[in-house]
């Protein structure tokens, strides 16, 4: 008897796979088994809505949720149409790093700086003798199949998943660099150095992340060493981590902000606001960090049309009376779902309109004659339709989740200030690190009380630190020895046993302006 199979189309240009099922499969499961990249945030409990796919089956041609279809033979899959792949990669920073360290005198062979990211991977060649960017690549974490934040990454372990786990991302690495070192003069691969979360870094080491998921969140190590992993062609650096939930991606992005406390003068504050949302406050005295509970909202999660910054993601809204509301859309084409910006941008929008209050209430009833059209209700919930078709929505739920995650944020912020002895008259400069924070609307997120108000002329978008900081560390010794440095000098202050912590969140989760 012939094995059960279906087929998937992974882009328009590929041959398509035909791959087995067994009963009892997933299109989720087979996609999982086969490392192939879909966007699934809640790790498969069909909570989130994201997984959708386009089957082609007896019953049709249809988007449906992987992880609610069973694998059925015969089954067409277009991975194709989820789009993931053209997720918009923020693979560079802007904090000049590299001006401040030489390249090693005597180095020789290329070199690889890597950032694992949950969602994303960005991997730079490196020629050693003098520092020169040979080539760079950025490809989805195929891990994100398993979902989109840290704990769905540790309950994929929890349930018998490190080796599939540690598999995917090695496999992933491996092709990068290969593809990468075809492009050099020279294949002599020396070194390769990594930054990510500390969960990240322990799955890409092979090692159970489970002791962080329960308290007291302690990690099996916190790295700075180098390791050898199975299917790299050279030892690996992993980056020193401070905490469970502090990683080597912070402390790289502190080297790459200069964050070094001899070199601090006055405070500086970096704020990673990517699928987690660690912060980290420096001064003379040394480094405090902390770790928020934001979720992956800023990233799309949680959100009923929330989506990665994928062409199609609403990015920016406006209104003039001219031509109405005017929506900012990635890849200059229809809208099909919102991303972290735009959903900042909405709600400042909605607060500065009276639509809603600082509450987080969405008001139905007596909304500006011009957007009264858009004001609703699907299913019983408030909403402000995005469209005209009424096809796309931000709901009076989606609203509760962001004032959760920017409510985590600034009790953040709002913590390592006091514990610095520190206020928002104070002069701190703000540095923020990710692809959010690139593109982040520093006056929405001011209106909404993401971030202090004293603070918003202070603030610098960094782009990828992390990157930028391993890649210094990867060329020269000064930097790896100062990175070093300032994890020893960081400090961790676990947030929710931090007295005043219940009345500083609540106080926080109002939407408006702070400090």
């Amino acid at each position: 008897m012939s094995q059960a199979t279906i087929t998937i189309y992974c882009s328009g240009d590929e041959t398509p796979l035909t791959v087995p099922v067994t009963a009892g499969q997933s299109l989720l499961d087979v996609l999982q088994a086969q490392h192939l990249s879909l966007l699934a945030p809640c790790g498969g409990a069909g909570t989130c809505k994201k997984c959708q796919v386009l089957v082609r089956d007896a019953y049709g041609s249809a988007y449906r949720l992987a992880c609610q279809t069973p694998a059925t033979p015969g089954m067409t899959i277009d991975l194709a149409a989820s789009g993931t792949q053209d997720l918009s990669i923020q693979s560079v920073g802007n904090t000049l790093v590299a001006q401040r360290f030489a390249p090693d005198a005597g180095a020789a062979g290329l070199g690889v700086a890597i950032d694992l990211g949950t969602t994303t991977v960005v991997c730079r060649l490196y020629d050693l003798a003098d520092g020169e960017l040979v080539a760079s690549s950025a490809r989805i974490n195929p891990q994100i199949t398993f979902g989109a934040d840290v704990i769905s990454r540790i309950e994929a372990v929890t349930n018998g998943k490190l080796d599939e786990l540690n598999e995917l991302i090695t496999s992933t690495l491996s092709e990068l660099i290969i593809h990468l070192c075809e492009q050099a003069t020279t294949t002599e691969l020396t070194h390769i150095y990594l930054a990510g979360n500390t969960v990240m870094q322990h799955l890409a080491a092979g090692i159970s992340p489970e002791s962080i998921g329960v308290a007291p969140y302690t990690p099996h190590m916190l790295f700075g060493t180098m390791f050898d992993i199975c299917g790299l062609p050279a030892p690996v650096f992993l980056a020193p981590c401070v905490s469970g939930y502090v990683g080597g991606d912070i402390t790289a992005g502190l080297l790459a902000c200069d964050m070094i406390p001899e070199h601090l003068s006055q405070p500086k504050l970096l704020c990673d606001l990517g699928t987690n949302g660690e912060i980290a406050l420096g001064g003379p005295e040394g480094i405090v960090c902390c770790a928020t509970a934001a979720g992956p909202v800023f990233e799309g999660g949680t959100i009923r049309f929330g989506m990665p910054a994928l062409p199609g993601a609403i990015s920016a809204v406006s209104f003039a009376d001219e031509t109405g509301f005017i929506l900012e859309v990635l890849g200059d084409q229809e809208p099909v779902g919102i991303c972290g910006s735009g959903l900042i941008s909405t709600v400042a929008f909605l607060l500065d309109q009276g639509i809603v209050d600082k509450t987080g209430l969405l008001r139905t009833t007596d909304p500006p004659r011009a957007l009264a059209p858009l004001v609703g209700h699907e299913d019983g919930v408030a909403v402000f339709y995005l469209t005209a078709d009424r096809s796309l929505y931000i709901s009076q739920l989606d609203i509760r989740n962001v004032q959760l995650a920017k409510g985590a944020l600034a009790t953040g912020i709002a913590t390592l200030l006091a514990d610095a002895n520190l206020t928002v008259s104070d002069p701190v400069t703000v540095y923020l690190a990710g692809g959010f924070g690139q593109a982040l609307d520093i006056e929405s997120a001011v209106r909404i009380g993401l971030i202090p108000q004293a603070f918003s002329h202070s603030v610098q978008p960094v782009g990828n630190s992390a990157i930028e900081g391993i890649s210094a560390a990867l060329l020269s010794g000064q930097a790896r020895d100062t990175l070093e440095q300032i994890a020893r000098h960081c400090r961790y202050k676990e947030l929710a046993v931090t007295e005043d912590f219940d009345n500083r969140f609540l106080d926080s989760l109002s939407l408006e302006p702070w400090g």
